[in-house]
């Protein structure tokens, strides 16, 4: 019998990819093996489908820096032929046409994208479809629950927690 783990998408198979960035994501401050870095998710959508007809995606994680060493300044610097200026906003890498290579993750469940290239002229493209739901406007998940009368029956931290210890900006007291 086979076992899987729910909402874990297929990963594309290892090798290269017509892509397009189809989403961009703020991780935050994350802890790795170097520290604390700001970190972000490229994602990329390839022209192959998945067992339910949808496009596969992949992801590049990467530190939020425009460095002309960093990760993501050379991708943007190999899909639009110039390196991130100052206040470059990363929104403008939705929608972009690139060429991907991408590796299984040891555990072989997931795609790593290993390089991004531009897309040679005259090559078919991927389309994001209308349905496709980015990152920033899925619903958010929390691990508390609310029991229907104003109050955090939990926090994390096993702490009853209520409206009144919580300030709402621009609410009369």
């Amino acid at each position: 019998m086979k076992l899987q783990l729910p909402n874990v998408p297929e990963p594309a198979s290892p090798g290269t990819h017509v892509a397009v960035v189809c989403d961009v994501q703020d991780l935050g401050l994350t802890q790795t093996k170097w520290g604390e870095k700001h970190r972000m998710r490229i994602a990329f959508m390839v022209a192959q489908r998945d067992s339910g007809g949808k496009n596969k995606v992949c992801s590049l994680f990467c530190n939020a820096s425009i460095h002309r060493q960093s990760t993501l300044a050379g991708m943007v610097k190999n899909i639009t032929g110039q390196y991130p200026r100052n206040n470059w906003d990363t929104e403008t890498l939705v929608g972009l046409d690139c060429m991907i290579t991408t590796e299984l993750s040891e555990d072989g469940a997931y795609s790593n994208v290993t390089s991004v290239k531009p897309l040679p002229p005259k090559t078919p493209t991927v389309i994001i479809p209308l349905d496709y739901t980015r990152a920033k406007d899925r619903p958010t998940k929390s691990n508390w629950k609310a029991n229907g009368k104003g109050k955090v029956t939990k926090s994390t931290h096993n702490v009853e927690v209520s409206d009144a210890d919580v300030q709402f900006p621009g609410l009369p007291e």
